[in-house]
């Protein structure tokens, strides 16, 4: 068992919580393995974890949903933003 610390900003912490810990069976997972348990465990996140727009970083860069995660890494999903 590994544990994976994710940081959930803007309306994903809004609607979960700031910061969760997620045990999954592997040292290592797919962002996409990430966002299914993300969602099965929060089903108020399920869309979010959907949405293409919905950006994963892995210490402090934005990768793709086929980029390995290791347990320890630091992992935050971000939602679409709009500025001006």
């Amino acid at each position: 068992m590994a544990l994976y610390t994710i940081e959930l900003c803007g309306r994903l912490a809004d609607r979960a919580c700031a910061a969760l810990t997620l045990e999954l069976d592997a040292a290592s997972c797919s962002v996409a393995d990430l966002r299914a348990a993300l969602a099965a465990a929060h089903p108020s996140l399920a869309a979010d974890m959907a949405n293409a727009r919905v950006r994963a970083c892995v210490d402090e860069v934005i990768v793709k949903d086929t980029f390995m995660v290791a347990a320890g890494q630091a992992i935050a999903f971000f939602p679409p933003v709009s500025g001006g």
